[in-house]
């Protein structure tokens, strides 16, 4: 588990006059004051402030190690003139606005933070979420993947949070969930990161797809990405991964399996996972 140092945490950590509600949201130990609407639990969260530093996870955004690495990412950073951050499967952009609010707070000059989203809606919730809480990303409506092409990505709720594109969608998606379909583009790491020279903090969440991410761009990632934290969504993609990163002799600072309940009647072995898996390593090119 990588641990962040509690200073840190402090000076992370909303000041308490802006740990305010928003009508319709609720708002975290950052200040993020974040769309209820888009959680299944909304009637719960919704219209509540969340101050506490999450030391497992907040039910909401995420676990304490997705804070951590963004938190590492910023504290292992040498310089505070500018910091840039992309997240992919971006939803409605929790980890690049934590980064953002962070960053605001500590001081950094520029800050550049891009969401890539598949689900157009999403995207709208996206730039809603960015500018309520004071920051300005760049936002793009596509799903990460390993070339530039068109895929195809189901039509869901603003609450499904789990979605995948795909090449040749079926009836039913990966989770075995009867899907209609509609046309993204599809963008490889090397349309998405065009412009910034290095990129301090990526974060995945891509439904399957981070292993062919991955490895059809080691050069990339070997030559501009200091830190990256991925949501895993099956065990064969985990071991995948592990053996990425041994190969291009990144550091894995934290490594955790995915949960899942086997059942032959998926389609795919990702529909099986019913907790995401959470691998976070660091580019060693850096820190020579």
């Amino acid at each position: 588990m990588v641990h962040v140092d509690i200073d840190l945490l402090n000076r992370s950590k909303a000041p308490r006059g802006e740990l305010v509600l928003e009508p319709g949201c609720f708002t975290n130990w950052l200040g993020l004051k974040t769309d209820a609407s888009m959680f299944a639990s909304c009637e719960k969260i919704r219209d509540t402030i969340r101050p506490e530093i999450p030391s497992g996870g907040d039910g909401v955004y995420g676990g304490y190690a997705e804070y951590a690495s963004f938190l590492t990412a910023i504290e292992q950073t040498p310089y505070r003139s500018s910091f840039t951050a992309i997240e992919l499967g971006a939803g409605w952009g929790p980890w690049i606005s934590g980064v953002g609010k962070v960053c605001q707070r500590m001081g950094f000059a520029d800050i550049h933070l891009v969401g890539v989203e598949a689900d157009e809606e999403k995207c709208a919730l996206m730039r809603q979420h960015m500018a309520r809480n004071g920051l300005a990303a760049k936002v793009i409506h596509a799903a990460a993947w390993h070339e530039d092409t068109m895929l195809k990505f189901p039509v869901i709720h603003r609450q499904d949070h789990g979605a995948a594109a795909s090449t040749e969608p079926n009836a039913k998606d990966y989770r075995g969930i009867a899907q209609s379909y509609v046309d993204v583009p599809g963008l490889s790491l090397k349309t998405i990161c065009e412009g910034p020279p290095v990129i301090d903090y990526m974060h995945w969440d891509i439904q399957g797809a981070e292993l062919a991410l991955a490895e059809s761009h080691s050069e990339l990632l070997n030559s501009r990405v200091r830190f990256l934290f991925i949501g895993t969504h099956s065990r064969p993609i985990e071991g995948g991964l592990i053996e990425f990163f041994f190969k291009h002799q990144w550091d894995v600072l934290l490594q955790h399996p995915c949960d899942f309940t086997y059942d032959r009647l998926k389609p795919e072995i990702a529909g099986m996972t019913t907790s995401d898996g959470e691998i976070f390593a660091r580019n060693p090119r850096f820190f020579s």
